[in-house]
């Protein structure tokens, strides 16, 4: 009979553990070593060029929002409204009526990323049922007052 005073699986955790950690510092050291050139494909370059004039040819552009309320009641809509002009002064907030329910919206992103962070703060302050959701807005509206200049 084998008494073990230790667990063995934890022996091999740690040893790999001890042996993988320098091995990735050497890598990690020798990759700042080695000079790297990188080249473009002139396909890619044709094709990006290719999606930039599509762009620019579009009246509209996608945004991301944080919805933050959809009710039926005027009432409850604009004292969150003023809920959420408290918490966050500098973000756009808008309301609009779909029959038969009015939607709260806060803050305008150009991509997804910047809005699940920032819902991420909404939801700290205690609006729980925030979501993302997209939407298209014209493009000259977006650039002129959204976009940083």
């Amino acid at each position: 009979m084998y008494i073990y005073l230790f667990n063995t699986s934890k022996v091999k955790d740690y040893m790999l553990r001890f042996l993988f950690l320098p091995l990735c510092i050497i890598f990690y050291i020798s990759g700042f070593c080695q000079n790297v050139t990188l080249v473009e494909d002139p396909q890619l370059e044709e094709a990006l060029h290719r999606h930039l004039s599509l762009v620019k040819g579009k009246k509209t552009v996608n945004v991301y929002r944080v919805q933050v309320l959809v009710t039926s009641d005027r009432r409850q809509l604009e004292q969150e409204m003023r809920n959420l002009r408290k918490f966050f002064p500098d973000y756009y907030s808008s309301w609009h009526f779909k029959m038969p329910f009015y939607h709260l919206q806060l803050g305008v992103f150009s991509n997804k990323l910047e809005a699940y962070r920032f819902l991420q703060q909404v939801k700290s302050e205690g609006f729980s049922g925030a979501l993302v959701i997209e939407e298209e807005m014209n493009r000259e509206e977006f650039e002129r007052n959204y976009l940083l200049k």
